[in-house]
């Protein structure tokens, strides 16, 4: 009973080991990303709370960068990240992808032109 138990143990802590390894594994972000039009950050605050409204008649290149933040501030942003655009609709709470395309960047009146008032533009990142 006791070689059982101490098997048991023995088993238990290697799967806690190779769950704890393989995370690191994956390539998480190891810092954040942030939405740009044009070249500044889009949002008014990088936290739960922050806000991003954007004018019907907003004109620019929406793009999605790797950013270094201190005192949500963005102090570099750096490479594009590749992503894809959906719409989640106001009332209905739907999300639609807006094309099977990857993007780096794109134009957000071709995004604009198929919201309407309320609906939520999402950056889906590719990567982790």
């Amino acid at each position: 009973m006791r070689s059982l138990k101490t098997l048991f143990f023995i088993i238990l802590n290697l799967l806690i080991f190779i769950n704890l390894f393989g995370q690191q594994g994956k390539g998480n972000f190891s810092n954040c990303a942030a939405i740009f039009l044009n070249q500044n950050m889009l949002v008014n605050e990088y936290s739960p709370e922050g806000k991003c409204i954007v004018d019907a008649n907003t004109k620019g290149e929406l793009s999605l960068h790797a950013a270094d933040m201190s005192n949500d501030k963005v102090t570099k942003a750096s490479e594009k990240i590749t992503f894809k655009v959906a719409i989640r609709d106001r009332d209905s709470k739907t999300l639609m992808l807006f094309s099977e395309k990857s993007y780096q960047e794109i134009n957000i009146q071709d995004v604009l032109a198929q919201c309407k008032k309320g609906d939520f533009i999402v950056l889906l990142t590719l990567e982790r």
